[in-house]
């Protein structure tokens, strides 16, 4: 009876501390040649999965990281066509929504739990991930084509911030399939278009009409101003401020209204803030326009609109070349 009790807690020991798989310290091991593997721990099931989808969207990132400081280094704008290295944030955050699809499609391969955590083992397959991304890319090449066709300022912008997205998109697609798909638009194009339409100065006058409210035109007004000024600049339009100074050919006219809404919390005031910004010819005709609204909250009207200003920025930094000035 005593052999039996301690031969059945020898057992028990033994499977207490068994090896872990090898996967765990290298999922190459759980994985065959056609996949992508990683590894994540939780203190359950569902946590050991999001951690093993999170390592796996991080060799996405390191890829992508790598290849974006190698073109930085080579201290040159192109590199067979390959983008800039100063690729924005927004751009960065647009490709890593789009690329969670991708990695949400990996399937839990293996699992394993021992007294402490609980493992998983995603396998992402190779030629299905890269098809999905393949179908971004193609996507983006129709927009760039058309943009490239439209031949103006800010069609041009729009297809060079494209082109970012698709180059992040692009190194996830070679990463998995080993192979290139090409733009049908080179980048040293898109950037000598660019170039030769900008040789031609195009002056614009910046008009902003801010409220009716006085004290909030006077605190505001120069930041909305400086604001708008900047968007301009960047896409080599000369701005002026003053119409009676000004030989301007063209106009932004940005109007900002506001409305005050319904809101039952006390000490704290709601607001509807509308921008409008119009490109118009000399002589006032409207050629183009976008609008931003939302609701803002805060004590008053002006902390409300303090709280709108980088809203409004970044909807001008999605928006602003959808403005057509020619």
């Amino acid at each position: 009876m005593k052999f039996i009790i301690l031969l059945f807690t020898l057992l028990i020991c033994s499977k207490g501390q068994a090896q872990k798989p090898d996967w765990i310290s290298s999922p190459k091991d759980g994985c065959s040649a056609f996949e992508l593997c990683a590894v994540g721990s939780g203190s359950g099931p569902m946590a050991a999965q999001i951690a093993a989808r999170a390592e796996l969207s991080k060799i996405f990132s390191a890829e992508v990281k790598g290849r974006l400081h190698s073109s930085t280094s080579s201290n040159s704008k192109t590199q067979k066509d390959v983008v800039r290295g100063e690729i924005t944030d927004d751009v960065f955050m647009t490709v890593e929504e789009k690329s969670e699809g991708v990695i949400n499609a990996a399937a839990i391969k293996q699992t394993y739990e021992d007294k402490n955590n609980f493992y998983a083992l995603v396998a992402l397959k190779k030629d299905e991930a890269a098809k999905a991304i393949l179908s971004e890319i193609q996507l983006i090449d129709e927009k760039i084509v058309a943009f490239f066709k439209e031949n103006s300022r800010g069609s041009l912008a729009r297809a060079l911030k494209l082109y970012e997205e698709r180059q992040l998109l692009h190194w996830r697609y070679e990463f998995l399939s080993g192979t290139a798909y090409p733009c049908p638009i080179r980048y040293q194009e898109m950037v000598d278009k660019k170039l030769v339409i900008t040789k031609k100065t195009i002056s614009v006058l910046l008009v902003v009409d801010l409220f009716s409210d006085t004290s909030a035109k006077k605190k505001w007004g120069k930041e909305i101003e400086h604001m708008a000024a900047k968007f301009l600049l960047d896409r080599d339009y000369k701005v002026s401020l003053r119409p009676k100074d000004s030989e301007h050919e063209k106009v932004l006219d940005v109007e900002l209204e506001k409305e005050k809404m319904h809101f039952d919390v006390d000490g704290f005031e709601k607001y509807k803030i509308t921008a409008v910004f119009s490109a118009k010819n000399k002589a006032g005709e409207k050629i183009s326009q976008i609008n931003f609204v939302s609701e803002f909250t805060g004590r008053n009207f002006e902390q409300a609109l303090e709280n709108a200003l980088p809203e409004i920025k970044k909807f001008l930094n999605d928006h602003f070349d959808e403005l057509n000035f020619e």
